[in-house]
């Protein structure tokens, strides 16, 4: 079985160009290197859905069968990741982390300087998310119908996909610990219409949750544009 890691990305503050640049390294030294950076920039409208899509899609195109669709600002850890893709021939999702420890500024700066990451400050160890990073079939994710692309901005969007999946497909996790990079925050991505837009969504899919009245969410109609995909 073969992996790509896609990582959509969009360069709008400073923080985001480092952060890439060490998932990447991160990624290469697990042996993982075929990585694939979706530039989400020409979307009209920013969401997460479109590009993790395009890329999985991009990606089961040239061959790959397994995609780790991920966060520009989350780092893994080896062990629970090679578990979840030596695992995922199953069909379910699978979340290779049970534990999301967000990093400061001043963290986040250790860990560039080469502090070990269990090492560097953060300011909330958090046991309840979700998000972050995906590890399935990219035949099972098309058989979930994909991300969501009616939500917009960011927000509920990785909760709805969870409880998609479990329906669906199935969703294990395993224990392990990522950690997220501190970056300023993009207000432009996340306003109050598109939060509560996000949530009355959400609200559907747990108001659902054999999503037997949802249609399953549909991939872009928009063509997978080689030019914004980067092979890094």
């Amino acid at each position: 079985m073969k992996p790509a890691v896609i990582i959509p990305f969009r360069p709008d503050v400073d923080e985001r160009i480092s952060s890439l640049r060490a998932v990447v390294r991160c990624y290469k030294a697990m042996g993982l290197t075929n990585i694939f950076a979706i530039d989400a920039t020409p979307l009209e409208e920013f969401h997460l859905a479109a590009p993790r899509n395009r890329g999985v899609l991009y990606s089961q195109h040239l061959g790959f069968d397994i995609a780790i669709v991920a966060d520009v600002d989350i780092l893994p850890d080896r062990a629970p990741l090679t578990v979840a893709i030596e695992s995922c021939h199953d069909g379910r999702l699978h979340i290779p982390y049970t534990r999301c420890r967000m990093l400061t500024q001043r963290g986040s700066k250790e860990f560039l300087a080469g502090v070990i990451l269990s090492e560097c400050e953060c300011h909330l160890d958090w046991q309840h998310s979700v998000g972050g990073i995906f590890v399935m079939l990219t035949q099972s994710w098309c058989a979930i119908g994909g991300n969501d692309e009616r939500f917009v901005g960011w927000g509920c969007e990785d909760i709805a996909f969870s409880i998609a999946a479990e329906a669906r497909v199935g969703l294990l996790r395993h224990p392990g610990v990522v950690h997220h990079l501190w970056h300023r925050e993009n207000h432009r991505s996340r306003t109050a219409t598109s939060l509560e837009h996000n949530e009355a969504l959400l609200s559907r899919y747990n108001n659902d949750p054999r999503l037997q009245t949802l249609p399953a969410a549909s991939f872009s109609d928009a063509p997978i544009e080689q030019a914004h995909i980067l092979r890094l």
